[in-house]
């Protein structure tokens, strides 16, 4: 049964609604775990659109879990900085995640005042024009990618405590160049 947006809206059920009847067994109990720490962090969950539930530290966003009823898989979006610290955190994980990243470099596409992105340098690779605060996002992640995860929440906690999360003014698509 496909989500309704607008009985989301009005009841904005909570996540875990959503999971039992939703996920597959063999994504749910990665859903479930990942869950348990958000919370073990006094993280809770907001619902945000169908079936998305955002992910946020001191008013500032850390992430999303979004669930997709008609495959049963889970998506884990997670902002982050392409900065030495998460250069130094992807750099130190196994090879899956880290070919993981250097596959999937999110380059800006000018949705916002930080266009047109920054110059890097990325476990070794010097870059252009990359995202100022890309989202990572991984389809029913593997233990490797929820302890990376784990690490990344813990990274972007820090980011936000030490005011190191750039404000980030959203263009609308009509207005993008």
């Amino acid at each position: 049964m496909a989500a309704n947006y607008k009985e989301q809206k009005a009841n904005k059920p909570q996540i875990e609604d959503v999971i039992n009847p939703s996920v597959k067994d063999d994504a749910k109990q990665g859903v479930i775990d990942f869950l348990s720490y958000i919370k073990s962090l006094r993280m809770n969950p907001q619902w945000a659109s169908t079936n998305s539930w955002a992910l946020s530290y001191k008013s500032k966003r850390v992430g999303y879990i979004k669930i997709n009823d008609n495959t049963g898989d889970w998506e884990l979006w997670l902002y982050a900085l392409y900065d030495e610290n998460f250069n130094e955190l992807v750099s130190k994980q196994n090879a899956d995640v880290r070919d993981y990243f250097s596959n999937n470099i999110y380059y800006c596409f000018h949705c916002s005042a930080c266009a047109p992105g920054k110059d890097i340098v990325f476990l070794g690779k010097e870059l252009k024009n990359v995202c100022a605060t890309p989202v990572i996002r991984v389809k029913n992640p593997n233990k490797s990618f929820l302890d990376f995860a784990q690490r990344q929440i813990a990274l972007r906690r820090s980011d936000i405590e030490n005011n190191r999360v750039p404000k980030v003014t959203y263009i609308a698509m009509k207005n993008r160049k």
